[in-house]
């Protein structure tokens, strides 16, 4: 038996579980990752369907434009942060949840919240920002960091993040 239970916990197919049942599913670990629950003496395995992270994507320049409506499209929560105000506004991103105009990139994660459903996008404008941000992010439980370029400024980054006691 198939049975689909909604984030409001309404439910789709032949099912029988009743009300605190579907509540406990999804309070459940497996209401985010695929695993085996017992509920009512049954073994259910269970799988989210749709994504319920969130992108965040330091850099409003032409990727964070690309990828942002991307993200938003396929169910991503999408933050855009960056420290330019002519990019960091509605005009280039009409459809992301939040975004963040900084006055200045090291203080990234002041006001953000960072969990494993954190998803990190690193694509400032320069070296040294990219690196102040992976810097910060190292230090977060952020589910996936990633940054975008070269392999020349990708090993420039980590080597001076190593000798900086970052492993």
């Amino acid at each position: 038996e198939q049975v689909l239970v909604k984030s409001d916990g309404s439910t789709v197919g032949a099912t029988q579980l009743i009300t605190s049942e579907v509540e406990e599913l999804l309070r459940s670990p497996g209401a985010r990752w695929p695993s085996s629950v017992y509920l009512g003496g049954n073994q259910l395995i269970v799988e989210a369907v749709g994504n319920q992270g969130t992108i965040i994507i330091f850099g409003a320049g032409h990727i964070a434009q690309a990828l942002a409506p991307l993200a938003r499209k396929v169910g991503f929560r999408t933050v855009v942060i960056d420290d330019r105000q002519e990019l960091a506004n509605r005009d280039y991103f009409d459809t992301v949840d939040d975004i963040i105009l900084l006055e200045s990139f090291r203080n990234s994660f002041q006001n953000l919240e960072i969990d494993s459903n954190s998803y990190m996008i690193i694509a400032t404008r320069a070296h040294q920002y990219d690196r102040e941000v992976l810097a910060q992010a190292l230090k977060t439980g952020a589910g996936y960091i990633g940054m975008i370029g070269s392999k020349t400024k990708r090993d420039t980054i980590f080597e001076d993040l190593l000798t900086a006691g970052y492993c």
